[in-house]
């Protein structure tokens, strides 16, 4: 809803219905609210001690991060879709501009991953178990992609020769796909290790040996999506397409020698 009344409020400063101390003001209090959104959302897995990968204090800044990775790449994207369609008019430094920050964020973003494997896997306590999971156990290609693909997308937006317009969407797809990844070992890599002796909830998705005994039933992958966490992931995916077709709709984004 912020992200919606600070594109409308800019839209409206820029025919002169808001004043800029407006805007600002509005501008503040949605970048509080992101950050605060982020972290809040990182303290509910953080704060959860019965699970190695999520107790972490660099979590929530790491959500943030994130968000920071992933928003740029998606704005890339959406940008250059907007200006071959004709919707908005967009200079070729602008991109190069949001392509140099994209890589500063993936750069912090893997310096906060850094950070959280060397502290989990130098004191060889259980948190070894959860490097050596990521590094080469059953989520190894997610860790592996996270970092090939956020590498790529930090040599396309660095390099000159490489900022040409379909490269930057490949970086931002690049970096997308490399948070979807970072995503998958922390939900997942959270349930890996049980530290408690009985799963929480019994169903045919968490069973992974079911010709064993019921230590050897929980032996791999602990936790896989139900159904039902897979519609409502899709539901919030088709809630943000809806909002923003809708904002192409409704919002005067058009330049204004064609409307």
């Amino acid at each position: 809803i912020l992200s919606c009344v600070y594109l409308w409020a800019q839209i409206a400063a820029e025919k002169g219905k808001v004043s800029h101390a407006a805007l600002r003001v509005i501008s503040v209090v949605a970048l509080v609210c992101a950050v605060m959104v982020h972290s809040v959302t990182a303290w509910i897995f953080g704060l959860q001690q019965s699970h190695e990968m999520w107790h972490t204090a660099l979590l929530a800044p790491w959500f943030v991060s994130s968000a920071l990775v992933c928003g740029t790449g998606l704005v890339i994207c959406a940008a250059v879709a907007l200006r071959a369609a004709g919707y908005l008019q967009w200079d070729q430094a602008d991109l190069v501009k949001l392509a140099k920050l994209l890589a500063a964020f993936l750069l912090v973003d893997l310096y906060f991953f850094g950070c959280d494997l060397l502290t989990e896997g130098f004191p060889a306590a259980s948190g070894a178990e959860i490097v050596a999971m990521l590094v080469s156990g059953p989520l190894a290609p997610f860790f592996w992609g996270e970092v090939i693909l956020s590498v790529l997308a930090i040599v396309i937006c660095v390099v000159p020769q490489l900022r040409t317009t379909p490269m930057m969407v490949v970086a931002g797809i690049f970096a997308i796909a490399a948070i979807f990844c970072k995503r998958v070992q922390l939900l997942v890599g959270g349930f890996q290790v049980a530290n408690i002796d009985w799963p929480a909830v019994l169903t045919p998705y968490t069973v992974t040996d079911w010709q064993g005994n019921m230590a050897q039933a929980y032996s791999g992958l602990v936790y896989w999506p139900t159904p039902l966490e897979f519609g409502v992931a899709l539901g919030v995916v088709a809630l943000g397409f809806l909002v923003f077709f809708l904002g192409l709709k409704l919002l005067p984004l058009k330049p204004a020698d064609e409307q």
